[in-house]
């Protein structure tokens, strides 16, 4: 948003200097760039706003209660897995979408935030030691997620644990 805003004053600066002498014309054009950033800034707010969030339990299905045990796909000696995981990821808020304001600087940049690295992966199980799913957070501006259901990998991003 802030290089939107400098992007936008450099044109101003241009215009200025190009148009100093027709003062109509440069208030025309400033009018136009500042209705278009006003308009861009609405349109971002509004999908923000109305972008729905889910729990990790609406995406799984499965309800914490049901979560039996948990283990972590590397070795490391903590006993306290499911209640590290419950604790993170209980309350936390997820959106099955990018935001517009992400996909626009994924196509002007031309490059991905969703991040690649793999940290680690939690295996939540039943009673029964059944693999309910696999939840893998992973690194990025976006703070990615994969959820493995059986076969299917869904993709989520992850809202309240996002640093702005």
């Amino acid at each position: 948003m802030i290089s939107l805003i400098g992007i936008t004053f450099i044109i101003l600066l241009a215009i200025f200097i190009i148009f100093k002498q027709n003062k109509k014309v440069l208030i025309t054009i400033v009018l136009s760039i500042f209705s278009v950033a006003i308009v861009f800034c609405v349109v971002i707010v509004i999908n923000h706003k109305t972008t729905n969030s889910y729990t990790l339990e609406e995406i799984t299905g499965v309800k914490f209660d049901d979560i039996y045990k948990v283990t972590i796909d590397y070795d490391r000696e903590n006993n306290n897995v499911k209640y590290d995981f419950l604790n993170k990821y209980q309350n936390a808020s997820f959106r099955k979408e990018k935001y517009i304001d992400e996909i626009i600087k994924e196509k002007i940049l031309k490059k991905h935030f969703n991040g690649t690295a793999k940290i680690y992966s939690y295996i939540c199980y039943d009673n029964n030691e059944n693999i309910i799913y696999n939840f893998s957070p992973r690194g990025g501006s976006l703070d990615i997620c994969k959820i493995k259901i059986g076969e299917e990998e869904i993709e989520v991003y992850q809202i309240n644990g996002r640093k702005k």
